[in-house]
């Protein structure tokens, strides 16, 4: 058995006879990947299943050294006929070792956007889209990503009706929210869906992720009855990808953990960005900027409550409430279309999301992943535009630290929808999109975090009226003025991040800026009112490297979204 040959003075790939005791089945090597994100090489191996279907399989450098049984594994979970006879497999483990060919593939380890490419479990869209290959965590073919149904019957059936419902239709807009977070700078965060049961608010999750997939019991979604740990999993499965997740209740854990703590942790996690164990073959913890929608019949604070846990107002920022109940009598529903009562038009819906879905996504990322390609700056412009026309118009537009956050993830929402339209995918208008995420927004249930902003108003006041009269004085952390005395500056701006950061000097900051103030009642006002950043445990203040003469200080780290930076 030979591998791939040299003949005529030209590469030649040959196929290799490997095969099971009863039949040929004759595997390729037709070339080699790299994940940039690993570091790993890859095989990347063609062989037809017992369906005649084309498949590949991507063996890594790091698979091949664990020998014989996990190779066969891979190809075997691939769909190929392993061999019986031990000489069969291990000329499959030869040819896989000598074969040489010329085509070379970018293998991408996660979903999302890698490059100008949008990577899912079922497909890719983007320019480079027949060169990349997918190789992604382990844990991640447990997934309902796939479409049923065509685009027209989703329109007519399962979008259409939602008109009339600001409600649904904000839903439907921020399905298509998370391909463009990193277009439009927005922070991971997330929306709840607060209420009594039986007023539709399974139904409303299920047809927003029909948007994305189905199969599952209620379609795309899944339940809040997990584990810590498979959160890392979830979302790295749902970078750039919408999470729904049904009625936070069900995470309670008899004899353990209580729901809001479950719920929390899990809060936490989603927008941290960041797994908190580093998966195999990772150097670095996997990433991902994530948006969600939950549903409960109590509050976000609420639940926090009840597992004694005490929010700050920037963890409060990070799941907004939002009430399913529209007040008209039907539950969730403003208006019934042609259904005779809400359990009618709820059904009605719900089952139509769970036949017509996946397709949605589909025609929006083809249009999203050529527009990034061959026009960038008009699609960063017209969606800017987006941004900036809702920030303009929508309630508390004159507020600063959580409600600027929060505010970003509507005007994220309303640009989403907005495009979706653009792209006719969604069969409202624009107005009607800004109409719908306007009523959510002024809807939303901020009480709590009202609250908390009252109790820490005294010291953020205090940080604020100081840097805005001094903020000229604070030097480059790059230390790329030429014009400034560093020996004398209180503190550094740091514009390399997404939203700036302010770096006070520890000692200007106690006795400078909080005047005879408890410097750490002033911090836990900054912290509670979600401007201040520290190590998780520990100190107030946190170590930088600065500029000379400094070198590496103890600094108050401080957003910039204070003084809108």
């Amino acid at each position: 058995m030979s591998s791939n040959e040299l003949g005529n003075g030209k590469l030649r790939r040959s196929k290799a006879e490997a095969c099971n005791d009863d039949q040929q089945a004759p595997l390729t090597v037709i070339g080699y990947g790299y994940d940039a994100l690993t570091g790993l090489r890859y095989t990347v191996a063609e062989f037809r299943n017992g369906k005649g279907e084309r498949v590949e399989a991507l063996i890594s450098a790091k698979d091949k050294a664990k020998g014989e049984p996990r190779i066969m594994d891979i190809l075997a979970h691939s769909g190929f006929n392993v061999p019986g006879s031990s000489k069969r497999r291990r000329a499959l483990v030869e040819l896989l070792d000598s074969s040489v060919a010329p085509d070379e593939y970018v293998v991408v380890s996660r979903v999302g956007w890698s490059e100008a490419n949008f990577c899912l479990p079922t497909n890719v869209y983007g320019p480079k889209r027949k060169r990349v290959r997918l190789a992604l965590l382990d844990g991640a073919a447990n997934h309902w990503y796939g479409s049923a149904g065509g685009y027209e019957q989703w329109r007519e059936h399962v979008a259409l009706p939602c008109g009339g419902n600001r409600t649904l239709v904000f839903g439907l807009a921020f399905a298509f929210a998370p391909p463009l977070m990193g277009i439009c700078a927005v922070e991971s965060g997330g929306f709840q869906l607060t209420g009594p049961s039986s007023i539709g608010k399974t139904m409303a999750l299920t047809v927003w992720g029909s948007v994305w997939g189905g199969g599952g019991k209620d379609g795309f979604i899944s339940s809040w009855h997990t584990t810590i740990n498979a959160v890392d999993t979830e979302a790295a499965l749902h970078r750039h990808v919408p999470v729904f997740k049904d009625e936070a209740k069900l995470a309670d854990n008899p004899g353990g953990p209580k729901a809001g703590e479950i719920v929390a942790k899990a809060v936490f996690q989603y927008t941290g960005g960041q797994a908190k164990r580093k998966q195999p073959d990772r150097e670095k913890p996997v990433t991902w900027d994530a948006l969600f929608f939950s549903s409960s019949e109590v509050t976000f604070p609420e639940l926090a409550k009840d597992a004694n846990i005490e929010l700050t107002v920037g963890q409060m920022a990070r799941m907004i409430d939002i009430p399913a109940d529209a007040g008209k009598g039907h539950g969730i529903f403003e208006t019934l279309h042609d259904e005779t009562d809400a359990a009618s038009a709820a059904n009605a819906l719900k089952e139509a999301a769970k036949t017509h879905f996946g397709t949605a996504s589909d025609k929006f990322l083809q249009r999203l992943a050529e527009d990034l390609a061959k026009r960038p700056k008009w699609l960063k412009s017209w969606v800017g535009r987006r941004m900036s026309l809702y920030r303009k118009t929508m309630p508390h537009n004159n507020a600063q630290g959580p409600y600027q956050r929060i505010g970003d993830r509507f005007a994220l929402v309303y640009t989403a929808g907005a495009l979706a339209v653009f792209y006719d995918v969604l069969p409202f208008t624009r107005k009607e999109i800004l109409s719908a995420v306007r009523y959510c927004h002024e809807r939303a249930m901020l009480d709590e975090l009202n609250a908390g902003i009252n109790r820490a108003r005294s010291g953020v006041d205090v940080v604020r009226a100081y840097l805005t009269n001094s903020i000229a004085n604070f030097g480059d952390a790059d230390g790329r003025d030429a014009l400034m005395d560093y020996d004398s500056v209180p503190g550094f701006v740091n514009r390399r991040c997404r939203t700036p950061e302010i770096l006070i000097l520890k000692d200007v900051f106690d006795t400078i800026v909080c005047a005879g103030r408890d410097p750490d009642k002033v911090f836990y006002d900054l912290l509670t009112a979600g401007y201040a950043t520290r190590h998780t445990t520990g100190p107030k203040h946190i170590h930088r490297k600065l500029p000379k003469p400094f070198g590496r200080q103890r600094v108050i780290c401080i957003s910039g979204h204070i003084l809108k930076l």
